[in-house]
């Protein structure tokens, strides 16, 4: 069992922090660059004045400068029309900075361009928060499944092209994503996406909400296989997963929902058969096992508030120091499968054993957004 946490994660949560802290930095006086009216043309100005300002930024603190300026400017006029336009604009205009060759950027350029995007949650957002989708930077990546889940009940909700062209890019995204950190802002804008902006029906939104599933279960078994493999980031990344099925299952609550729910108690069981056999596997390595027996515990929390019940089978042997970690592991495993065959699967769910797949080699990296037009 080895502890995964790559060095190429390490990096972004580390720009990831830098990107989001607070700078106060500010242009000097008389700069140009205000936001001098609400029409098209002036939020156009406005932004690329900022977006070039970024791009040509020499010191960190100017980038993070730009950055607090094309936020500010989002939040000058409440009115959908404006931050419409905005967002609009924006999404055309800094995509060219995240998009432009990677060579002529910095990582915090790039990663600060996709956080505004992200803050935006606008639906006039659409088309970059899908070019994100499918960037090589897992940073881009992160902040685009963000800015997903704000708009896509009210984009698949609305049934147009714009519509299907998003959940086309949000189903290739997603099966190519190999990155856990990204993958848990993946989980939550599929198990459990924001609630829409504008006016949508129940029946339009449960619909909605049922593609959505319907791609993260299309996706789900390689993520328990890494979590069986030992991946202790997987592992991370599906603890937060759990928790937004069970956010899932709250939605669909209802005989009208069966099939959903259904579906989510199967991928609770995919998860727990695989993780308490990492587990197992994993018992006196306490640094692996560690993050497996906190998603196990959560699962078990999970369950029991799903199906109303206060069963200990995980927490029990968690619990009591007399067991060495071997025996530990074998009993978590034994209440592990007791919870799939006897309280599952009366439910419908089917043996996780024969749908976990062998292991395979990691994915490479989503493609890349055309940027030749």
């Amino acid at each position: 069992m080895r502890l995964q946490r790559t060095r190429n994660t390490a990096v972004m949560l580390a720009t990831l922090a830098a990107v989001a802290a607070p700078c106060l930095a500010q242009p000097a006086a008389g700069d140009a660059g205000e936001l001098t009216g609400d029409d098209p043309d002036a939020i156009r100005d406005y932004i690329i004045h900022w977006r070039d300002r970024m791009a040509q930024a020499g010191t960190a603190k100017d980038v993070i400068a730009a950055r607090d300026k094309l936020l500010s400017g989002y939040t000058a006029e409440t009115g959908e029309s404006f931050r419409s336009d905005y967002a609009r604009i924006a999404g055309e205009e800094l995509m060219k900075l995240v998009a432009a060759p990677r060579k002529t950027l910095t990582r915090l350029r790039e990663v600060s361009a996709s956080l505004v995007l992200a803050t935006l949650r606008h639906t006039a957002a659409a088309d970059a928060y899908r070019a994100m989708l499918l960037h090589p930077s897992q940073a881009v990546r992160y902040y685009g499944w963000q800015g997903a889940a704000w708009v896509a009940i009210d984009l698949l909700a609305d049934e147009s092209d714009a519509g299907k062209d998003f959940l086309g890019d949000v189903r290739r995204a997603a099966a190519a994503e190999p990155a856990p950190l990204v993958a848990e802002q993946m989980f939550t804008a599929l198990a459990s996406p924001r609630a829409p902006r504008g006016k949508v029906s129940d029946s339009a939104e449960a619909a909605a909400r049922k593609t959505l599933l319907t791609v993260l279960d299309d996706v789900w078994l390689p993520w328990c296989r890494r979590v069986l493999d030992g991946r202790v980031d997987a592992a991370e990344a599906c603890r937060l997963a759990a928790t937004r099925l069970r956010n899932a299952l709250v939605r669909f609550e209802g005989d009208a929902h069966s099939e959903s729910r259904a579906a989510i108690f199967q991928m609770l069981a995919d998860l727990l058969w695989a993780s308490s056999k990492a587990y197992q596997q994993a018992a006196g390595d306490g640094q692996a096992a560690e993050p497996l027996a906190h998603l196990l515990l959560d699962l078990e929390d999970v369950l029991n508030a799903s199906v109303d019940k206060e069963r200990a089978l995980i927490h029990d042997p968690m619990d009591n120091r007399t067991l060495n970690p071997d025996d530990r592991g074998i009993e978590v495993r034994l209440g592990a499968l007791e919870w799939v065959n006897e309280h599952l699967a009366p439910l419908g769910v089917a043996n996780p054993k024969d749908r976990v797949p062998p292991a395979e080699p990691a994915p490479g990296p989503p493609e890349a957004p055309d940027t030749e037009s």
